[in-house]
């Protein structure tokens, strides 16, 4: 539209003129610092950056220094290879995560380093086929094999080598969000998906539900499997960062999960809650504000609740944390581990015995000892058989979580 606009059609004013190319660069600023991956888009966010960029065009020819810069060779040098290097940069930032997982600023410099092929390919083939008029047949064929030919076989080629790389990267598939819960869709969902999340027992005795937050959704695949054991029918609703209890005294974030927790329980109205969460975590909020003891009387509170109900309450003490460090990258196939001492873990003590003491006379509550199951003689070690049980410090991969299956399987039948 700019470029149809005749010449006698322009502004005059140069103030005018000068004020539109402020605003407009000024506005292109804003779009690239502002508008993030959670914004809709493209939308009519999409026209913000488009009309200004269309009004820098118009007024380009303004008299002002900052006009000159526009004009200058570099950003007209990245302008015109603007369009390779976009295409450039995202390999070469997917393959620095790939290969330098911890290096600072590692995407950043990467993307920077994508400058030399983007300038090659702009300068070689983007250039050549700009100006190129005619192309003879055999060019053609050529092109098209380059285009069409060659990447169908490089992606054969590269599926096949990722085959061989995850079986290089020993800890890799331990790492991989495989957990029942995430991959189920049974993390933040305000309704419970029956084939999914509720999984049916074949000896339809009973029905159990697990609620917690992120440390229910890592050991949801030895809940899952501890029902089949005892021959329950087994719910599973998550959500990170929100358990089914209070977590601070001066309001948070969980209301839609308290309330799906609720209704979870009107709708399957389970004879047995089994409750797996970190109440260390909600230590560290600055904005939280709570200690230990709002945490334990919190949780209390709420178990109490369930059993006042006639319910059975299971509760799967928080797992150890363990030592892990770095990540897994081409370069680097074992992540750094080493074993710990489970007496370092003061905190996650106290909260534990006082969560014990303080529901120890309630018959209809028990608990799962989780030092014993991840910490020989007190020594902490992530690992089992040479494989990672933890996909970080504090959370269990599926390998990891079937270690609770027996002990939970023992509760669930313990008190059916």
């Amino acid at each position: 539209m700019i470029a149809m606009i005749p010449g006698n059609k322009e502004v005059r004013k140069s103030v005018l003129k000068l004020f539109a190319l402020l605003a407009s660069i000024a506005i292109i600023a804003f779009s690239a610092f502002k508008f993030e991956s959670q914004d809709s888009f493209p939308s009519y966010l999409s026209l913000l950056p488009a009309f200004a960029s269309a009004i820098v065009i118009a007024f380009y020819k303004q008299s002002h220094s900052l006009v000159a810069l526009l004009r200058s060779r570099l950003l007209n040098f990245v302008g015109n290879i603007s369009y390779s290097w976009y295409l450039w940069h995202w390999p070469f930032i997917v393959f620095s995560k790939a290969l330098f997982p911890n290096l600072a600023n590692g995407p950043m410099i990467f993307a920077f380093a994508s400058l030399g092929p983007a300038w090659l390919s702009y300068r070689f083939i983007e250039t050549k086929f700009k100006f190129k008029r005619t192309f003879r047949a055999k060019q053609i064929v050529a092109i098209a094999i380059c285009s069409i030919v060659v990447p169908i076989s490089t992606s054969y080629a590269i599926d096949g080598f990722r085959t061989k790389l995850s079986t290089h990267i020993a800890d890799a598939p331990a790492l991989e969000d495989l957990r029942f819960s995430v991959v189920n869709q049974c993390q933040h969902v305000v309704q419970l998906e029956s084939d999914k999340c509720f999984q049916k027992s074949v000896n339809l005795m009973n029905t159990a539900v697990l609620f917690g937050d992120s440390h229910a959704s890592s050991a949801s695949d030895g809940v899952v499997e501890a029902a089949k054991i005892a021959g329950f029918d087994l719910g599973v609703v998550s959500f990170d960062g929100c358990p089914p209890f209070e977590i601070s005294e001066t309001g948070d974030n969980c209301s839609v999960a308290r309330m799906t927790y609720e209704q979870t329980l009107e709708g399957l109205d389970p004879e047995t809650v089994v409750l797996v969460n970190s109440l260390e975590h909600y230590l560290q909020y600055d904005e939280y504000k709570v200690d230990e003891a709002f945490i334990v009387r919190s949780m209390s509170k709420y178990v109490e609740a369930l059993t006042s109900s006639k319910r059975q309450v299971v509760i799967v003490l928080q797992v150890p944390s363990m030592e892990i460090y770095g990540q897994v990258s081409i370069l680097r196939p074992r992540l750094s581990t080493s074993t710990s001492d489970l007496a370092d873990q003061r905190t996650r003590f106290s909260l534990i015995n006082q969560l014990r003491n303080r529901l120890a006379a309630n018959q209809l509550v028990s608990f799962v000892e989780t030092d014993v199951l991840f910490c020989r003689s007190n020594i902490c070690d992530p690992r089992s058989e040479g494989k990672l049980m933890y996909r970080d410090q504090s959370h269990l991969n599926p390998f990891g979580s079937f270690r609770l299956a027996i002990p939970v399987a023992a509760e669930l039948q313990h008190k059916n």
